[in-house]
């Protein structure tokens, strides 16, 4: 049995068996009727690659993924050496001939990672603060898909941090260029740079307001994302104002004629019209975000993505299983 089964791989065709390991991993071994070697190799690299990402997602830097890199072309690598030595029979060598064809696929190979590591049209990202809560909590990793066109009013995005581009971040886009905002304590008004009658066609009327001559929305999207609150027991109002003192606020201080006047201080609300091509960003825990209301609008050339769905969530070594698979 065992020297039939010798036989019928020393016919089989090397390059296929190498460009079939190659699409896909182990299906060389199943051609050349290696069933335990092609399951030992799939389930191999499964586990590196998921290994990378979780650990990618706690701490992320260039070893790691240098690691990664090495161990996923070591798999590869084997599995193309072990294909050809099945076929020329497990009692040969590897011919010198045969060692250049590994040294070809494995350059090949190293590049159509590379390739596809820089242009992958999804990424993963932990969500490592409290600015998103409920929508997002810490421990959650999400895929998000790179997109190259301007995020809408309401979507979640993920966009490089303006003041530290390395950096990623993920908020909820609240306004576009041309649109002004509006903040007191618990309170965030928008108006659209579509103006008055958009806003009413489009809004509830008990939640627009008249402020200075033009139409304001009060706490838009809160209906539509409940993930969005306020914590009673922080007074916002006063931590911006004591950055406005250390010149670390994006946001002008205004008098308001139309709203309350009770905060001891000279001003009453926050301004900001958000420039052309700008987005302004701000988490869902509002009170508990550090956000475009501090550092200032999104630029388009640094929108990222958009996440869409939660693969796993770890936090305090243990595994939430309740949010695995969950959507954004």
């Amino acid at each position: 049995m065992e020297n039939n089964r010798v036989l019928q791989n020393s016919n089989k065709n090397k390059t296929i068996a190498i460009i079939l390991n190659i699409i896909a991993i182990g299906s060389g071994h199943f051609y050349v009727n290696s069933y335990k070697k092609a399951i030992l190799l799939i389930i191999s690299l499964i586990v590196t690659i998921y290994s990378f990402y979780f650990l990618s997602t706690i701490y992320f830097n260039k070893y790691i993924f240098i690691i990664n890199i090495i161990l996923i072309l070591s798999i590869y690598i084997y599995a193309i050496y072990d294909v050809l030595k099945i076929i020329n029979s497990s009692n040969e060598k590897i011919e010198y001939q045969n060692l250049i064809t590994i040294f070809f696929y494995f350059i090949c190979i190293y590049l159509f990672l590379s390739v596809f590591v820089y242009f992958a049209p999804i990424k993963v990202f932990m969500q490592p603060a409290l600015s998103m809560t409920n929508t997002l909590i810490v421990g959650d990793r999400i895929i998000t898909s790179i997109r190259d066109h301007a995020p809408t009013r309401g979507s979640l995005i993920v966009f490089n941090y303006p003041k530290i581009p390395e950096i990623y971040y993920v908020k909820r886009c609240v306004a576009t260029g041309g649109d002004e905002v509006l903040f007191q304590d618990k309170h965030l008004y928008i108006s659209f740079h579509e103006g008055g009658q958009w806003t009413k066609e489009n809004y509830p009327q008990e939640k627009i307001h008249v402020i200075a001559g033009k139409t304001w929305v009060l706490n838009p999207y809160m209906e539509e994302f409940p993930g969005i609150h306020y914590d009673e027991n922080v007074n916002l109002f006063t931590t911006m104002k004591m950055f406005l003192s250390q010149n670390d606020l994006d946001m002008q201080p205004i008098v308001v004629d139309e709203l309350p006047k009770n905060f001891n201080t000279e001003f009453n609300a926050f301004y900001k019209k958000v420039p052309i091509g700008k987005f302004y960003m701000l988490g869902d825990n509002r009170d508990h975000s550090n956000d475009s209301r501090f550092w200032g609008s999104v630029p388009q050339e640094f929108i990222f993505g958009k996440p869409h769905i939660i693969y796993y969530s770890f936090d305090n070594y243990k595994l939430k299983w309740n949010r695995i698979g969950k959507k954004i």
